[in-house]
């Protein structure tokens, strides 16, 4: 919508396409495969889950798929549960970590990781510093980082079904940051009380190699499986508000007719939900897919659109300088120019470590202006022309 507006018609018919093929069902592909591979770390089978865990992932992908086709009722039932799972996991993480750092020796991993010893000053290789240093891989690094924080910008495609959205959704959006925030680094604590800097460099499962350290074979595997019911969760609100988005367009006519099917009964997009886990399950069985190559595929065109977003504060500020603003932007300009930054510098980023999944998704963008063209222009021509009769009726 604020696309739309700042930019035109186009622009927001490209976020939706590319949230289709690239955004919604990326993201959820990476989720679902981070998910398997703990469970199947978990269960003691080899390190690389391979075909068994697309395997997996694609059936967890067809299950929440299934359960939200039952209506928005059984989704929200589904991620409230699974949210809960998760908070009790990440708080039990924490909790282990302190145990174990307060019955550790005097020097442990937490004395070099967290600078907690004084005494002990460590020097490294200046090629591997230079390396680290670089803002090619501080950016990258980046990227992975704030994925963790991707989740709040579904809370806007449930604004329609809010009451009060223009008190709801900053709080909501406000508050979900900080705990995610205060979670995300009382974890990473735990894990320097317990790890050394070089595990923590070295894990592929990090959370999995904590576990092991702390409690063995079967503390890992509880933890495994915890994970992998928390990977459900996150799926699940991506495919519940993604569906529901789908849906939209499709109803305003700016995405297929196809996909603005209700079921009779449970009236859920049943239609979009499903064309949405076609394409998640596509990308799973892609060849060498995995965490590292969904990631790049996901995340240029992600930030991307953050940077578009950004900047159309500004152009919606200059073009429609009086419309009412429930939503405020504190100390504006400075947010969205920090927005439009950060995204461009990570764009360039995912470009130059990873030009082959980073172009791959960046043609779906580029494609979307022919399509758009061609099959939907017309569409909102016509829309456009009712709205202005009907308001000349009235």
């Amino acid at each position: 919508w604020f696309l739309r507006l700042a930019y035109g018609e186009w622009a927001g018919f490209a976020f939706t396409w590319t949230n289709f093929f690239v955004l919604k069902t990326g993201s959820q592909a990476i989720i679902l495969f981070v998910g398997s591979s703990y469970i199947l770390g978990g269960s003691g089978a080899k390190k690389d889950p391979g075909w068994m865990g697309t395997l997996l992932a694609v059936c967890s992908v067809w299950l929440l798929t299934a359960i939200n086709c039952f209506g928005l009722r059984a989704g929200a039932r589904i991620q409230n549960a699974l949210t809960a799972l998760k908070g009790i996991l990440l708080a039990m993480v924490f909790l282990m970590g302190v145990v174990h750092y307060l019955n550790a020796p005097s020097h442990s991993p937490a004395s070099d990781n967290l600078g907690l010893d004084s005494s002990h000053h460590h020097h490294h290789d200046s090629g591997r510093v230079a390396a680290e240093s670089s803002v090619v891989n501080f950016m990258l690094g980046m990227v992975a980082c704030l994925w963790a924080f991707d989740g709040w910008a579904d809370v806007a495609f449930l604004g329609e079904e809010l009451m009060a959205p223009e008190k709801a959704l900053p709080i909501v959006v406000m508050a979900s940051i900080f705990v995610v925030a205060g979670l995300f680094i009382l974890v990473n604590i735990s894990y320097m009380l317990v790890l050394t800097r070089g595990e923590i460099e070295d894990s592929d499962e990090l959370a999995l190699d904590f576990a092991k350290r702390i409690g063995g074979t079967s503390m890992g595997s509880i933890v495994a499986f915890g994970i992998g019911i928390s990977a459900l969760g996150s799926a699940n609100g991506s495919i519940l508000t993604g569906g529901r988005m789908f849906f939209a367009a499709a109803r305003d006519g700016r995405f297929p007719k196809i996909l603005n099917k209700l079921s009779r009964v449970q009236r859920a997009p049943y239609t979009a939900l499903i064309a949405q886990g076609v394409v998640s399950t596509i990308l799973l069985c892609l060849p060498n897919a995995n965490f590292k190559t969904l990631l790049h595929y996901f995340a240029p065109a992600s930030w991307l659109f953050y940077a578009a977003t950004g900047s159309s504060v500004i152009a919606l500020r200059y073009r429609y300088p009086d419309v009412p603003r429930p939503f405020l932007c504190p100390l504006y300009p400075f947010p969205p120019f920090l927005v439009l930054t950060i995204g461009i510098c990570l764009v360039v980023s995912c470009i130059a470590s990873s030009p082959l999944y980073s172009t791959a998704a960046l043609a779906f963008v580029a494609i979307s202006y022919p399509v758009y063209w061609f099959k939907f222009r017309n569409n909102n021509q016509r829309e456009i022309a009712h709205h202005a009769v009907a308001n000349d009726a009235s």
